[in-house]
């Protein structure tokens, strides 16, 4: 038992750390973007989100990987991760050198003649593609922005394949921070499209300045010949599934833009980056699990598997449902924040939310499926999804706007969640704490209605934006005292939390006791 503390103990820091990291990326990009919307207009907004489909497209063909900002339940990671600490720990060091050497060339190779024919193309893209609304040097700066961008990615996998995930995670903080703190001040400054290009170029040159010497110098030396079908056989199947994966998070937007035009592409994209607010947890919580699940299954400890499969379903559920609910409930607060013309997004923003919170528990089964099964099943859940969302976006975009979007990718995700939890079934996997999700999901509903009713009450464009800062609080603390009050919380609830917090911090244990009505034990007192 001694043993599953100390997993139980890691597993949630790590849960932790990474979800701090994502909501502090999430504040800084959801503040440069709320300037953006608030000074640039709708189109113009279009037009970035544009460049950004662009982007990460060519960052995905030529690192055959998803790039990071992609938001998935499905992490695709990249050849270096694998094969450098492969290398390393075996003492193949010059294999090592090889592979990175091979893996940079093929990017290069990749991308300079996609980003060459971009810029050599510019006056069409600018004209047919983005209907004039863009100026072609724009579109040759964007050129250049995406090149470092598709190095950044390259640079950060291989960091974390020397072993340096924390330094590469504090540059990446760095680099985010001057990326879109520069881009907000330029566009604040009057320079419209080309300001914010300018901006992101300067953070993603940043970061590649930063670790790229790194990787250079721990991988110096001579280099053992090494065949690309090494990193080609491996990285391959992980193309065809980084697209899929791409495919799922970025159709609707592509269909937006093409079915409606750029002005709905930019509202529809506020819809998105609200409603993705709850894929925050369950995300971190797929990530953290798979080297414990992993882990079990090597040692074949099926009651371990499950037992922590099991408690981390109840995690996901009492984090990810209110999480989700809230945001369904204060989308028009929410989504004003971005200007008043965007209050159209709120009701397809409240569609994905619900939609995501009510699956996210299924995060904990891609977690035993990817280590147990690796990606297959998963991957044939995710192009079924992928049939049926193009399926229902091409009969209601048409009709219904970005509102048939949000009700196309709300389907896709309620069909994979499914598929999911029937491959995990299907394995001898799937465990759920029942009453987690039902009390999490009634607390949930008492407080998003009490949210929504008050956030309805108060009106107007600049008094909902301000209630905010007290409504948030305010849908915190009733959950917690719904859950109080329905006996939700547990003694292993109280010694999860207790995990988080460094030893020095033990005396919060009690006041946490107290807040969520546990009777603390002596033996943690």
């Amino acid at each position: 038992m001694r043993y599953l503390s100390n997993i139980d103990n890691k597993i949630s820091r790590g849960v932790t750390s990474l979800y701090l990291s994502n909501l502090i990326s999430l504040i800084i990009i959801t503040s440069h973007f709320a300037i953006l919307t608030n000074i640039l207009s709708t189109t113009e907004i279009g037009v970035l989100i544009g460049l950004q489909i662009i982007m990460f497209a060519i960052a995905t063909l030529a690192n055959f990987s998803l790039p990071l900002p992609i938001m998935s339940s499905l992490p695709i990671p990249h050849s270096l991760t694998k094969f450098l600490p492969l290398f390393l720990g075996s003492g193949r060091k010059g294999n090592a050198i090889s592979f990175f050497r091979i893996s940079l060339l093929i990017v290069i190779i990749i991308t300079l003649p996609l980003l060459i024919l971009v810029i050599l193309s510019a006056d069409e893209i600018a004209n047919s593609i983005f209907r004039g609304e863009i100026m072609s040097s724009s579109i040759k700066l964007a050129a250049v922005q995406i090149l470092f961008f598709t190095l950044n990615q390259f640079f950060f996998a291989g960091l974390v394949g020397l072993g340096r995930s924390g330094y590469a995670g504090l540059l990446q903080a760095i680099a985010i921070f001057v990326r879109y703190g520069l881009a907000a001040g330029f566009v604040f400054m009057g320079y419209g499209i080309p300001g914010a290009l300018l901006g992101y170029l300067c953070g993603d040159i940043l970061f590649v300045m930063l670790s790229a010497p790194i990787c250079f110098s721990k991988l110096s030396g001579i280099s053992e010949t090494q065949s690309p079908k090494t990193m080609l056989s491996y990285s391959s199947p992980l193309l065809v599934s980084s697209l899929i994966i791409f495919g799922t998070t970025q159709m609707d937007r592509i269909v937006t833009f093409l079915q409606l035009g750029l002005p709905e592409l930019g509202i529809y994209t506020v819809a998105v980056a609200a409603s993705t607010i709850g894929a925050y947890a369950p995300n971190a919580i797929t990530i953290a699990l798979i080297p414990a699940l992993s882990s079990f299954l090597a040692k074949n400890d099926y009651d371990s598997f499950r037992s922590l499969s099991k408690r981390y379903t109840r995690y996901v559920s009492l984090i990810g449902v209110p999480t989700s609910i809230m945001i369904a409930a204060l989308a028009v607060p929410l989504t004003l924040i971005f200007g008043p013309e965007y209050r159209e997004s709120a009701l397809p923003a409240s569609i994905l939310s619900l939609s995501i919170g009510l699956t996210a528990f299924t995060s904990v089964y891609n977690g035993q499926l990817l280590a147990s099964k690796g990606s297959k099943v998963i991957m044939f859940a995710n192009v079924i999804g992928l049939v049926v969302f193009a399926a229902i976006l091409v009969f209601l975009v048409p009709t219904f706007g970005f509102v048939g979007a949000a009700l196309g990718k709300s389907a896709m995700i309620i069909i994979v969640g499914s598929l999911t939890i029937y491959f995990s079934h299907r394995y001898g996997y799937f465990v759920l704490d029942y009453m987690a999700l039902i009390y999490s999901i009634v607390a949930s509903s008492i407080m998003g209605i009490v949210l929504y009713g008050t956030s309805f009450i108060i009106g107007g464009y600049l008094r909902q934006v301000v209630s905010l800062i007290f409504l948030i609080p305010l849908g915190i603390i009733i959950y917690l005292l719904s859950l109080r009050m329905l006996k939700a919380f547990n003694m292993d609830d109280l010694i999860f939390v207790q995990g988080i917090f460094p030893q020095r911090w033990k005396s919060l244990t009690g006041i946490i006791a107290k807040v969520i009505g546990v009777k603390l034990e002596k033996e943690h007192q």
